[in-house]
């Protein structure tokens, strides 16, 4: 039994751990999970273009009204 354990001991030492990283598996392993990947066809993607650009605007305009009204208060507070 000793010398089980003493052979696993020297199995570690020598690098034979296989959690060390291996570039060469890890790209391949990404073009192997790319190839599962469903792409949106143009028609999709025109359509989650604009969501987005509406999204941003959306926030963008209530972002800057709310900036406006706190400038505006703050304004009002210390000019008292």
């Amino acid at each position: 039994m000793a010398g089980k354990e003493k052979d696993a001991k020297n199995a570690k030492v020598k690098g034979t751990n296989t959690s060390r990283f291996n570039p060469i598996k890890y790209l391949k392993e990404v073009i192997t999970e790319i190839k599962k990947v469903t792409w949106p066809d143009m028609k999709e993607l025109r359509s989650y273009t604009v969501a987005v650009f509406a999204f941003i605007a959306v926030f963008a305009i209530l972002y800057g009204t709310a900036d406006l009204g706190l400038a505006k208060l703050l304004s009002l507070i210390v000019s008292s």
